[in-house]
Order: structure tokens, then sequence, then C-alpha cells
């Protein structure tokens, strides 16, 4: 009676353990995809500070009026990606051109 009742426990305990190792191993592709979106994420805030510190440094530059100031602020209009930021400013200098366009 005591051996049969010894192995009922450890065929409980050998079950909760299997439960347990299935549960770990449906979280693996969780973890995986949190990974994944914490990059993309990262991916996305280095490209908004890039655009930020181009606008800090398009503050920055000296000469209101002269063609080397204008000269500097289509530059750095360049190198912000995308054209939904300024789009007024990007048309009055030219600076409205696609990545193809660029590349080329």
């Amino acid at each position: 009676m005591e051996a049969v009742s010894s192995r009922r426990g450890l065929q409980k305990v050998a079950n909760y353990a299997t439960i347990v190792g299935a549960l770990g191993l449906l979280s693996v592709p969780s973890g995986w995809w949190g990974i994944y979106r914490s990059r993309a994420d990262l991916i996305v805030e280095r490209r908004i500070s890039h655009g930020l510190d181009l606008l800090r440094a398009m503050a920055k530059i000296p000469g209101h009026q002269s063609f080397e100031h204008w000269a500097a602020v289509r530059a750095y209009l360049l190198m912000i990606p995308g054209s939904a930021d300024m789009p007024m400013t990007r048309v009055a200098l030219d600076a409205n051109r696609s990545d193809e366009e660029l590349a080329a």
C-alpha cells in the first residue's frame, strides 16, 4: 500500500512538472515577440531623436536671412527622413524631394 501511494505521489509531481514545463515552453515565443517589439520601438525612438537633433542644430544656425543660413537649413531638412515635417518650409527651400530622387 505504501509503495502504491508513493508512486501516485511521484506521478502527481511528474504531471505537475510536465504542466509547468509546457507553460515554460509557451512563454518562449512571447519573450521573443517582446524582444522584437522592443527593438522596433528603439529604432523608432532613435529616428525621432535624430530628427530632434537636426532641428536643434537648425535652430542654432547663425546669420538669418543669408544665403548660407538657408543653404544650411535646406541641408538639414534633406537629412530629416520623410516629408511630413515642416511641409511649407520644405517647399520654399526646394527640400521636398523623395528618398529615390536623392539617391539618384
